[in-house]
């Protein structure tokens, strides 16, 4: 199993948090601070329409084969993400 971390900027443009290979992989995605981010499985992520991911908070999510997960924020923030995958 492969483990990966990263702190990603997210801000008013959609930015790629992470993309499953052919086996999927575990998500972990933090908001430790900033602003409310929105998660959303395309590019076309908005506040309108992700899912919302207070400042403190914390999902795990499960990526099938060839989904990505991407987020947006109304101004520059950082989230933490741990993934976990069969590689």
């Amino acid at each position: 199993m492969a483990v990966k971390a990263a702190q990603v900027t997210v801000d008013t443009s959609a930015d790629k948090l992470a993309e499953s290979d052919i086996g999927g992989q575990q998500v972990i995605v933090r908001n430790a601070v900033g602003a409310a981010v929105f998660l959303g499985g395309t590019n076309a992520v908005t506040a309108g329409t992700g899912f919302e991911l207070p400042v403190g908070g914390m999902i795990d999510i499960i990526l099938g084969q060839h989904e990505e997960l991407w987020a947006i924020c109304a101004t520059s923030t950082r989230v933490d993400v741990l993934r976990f995958s069969a590689d």
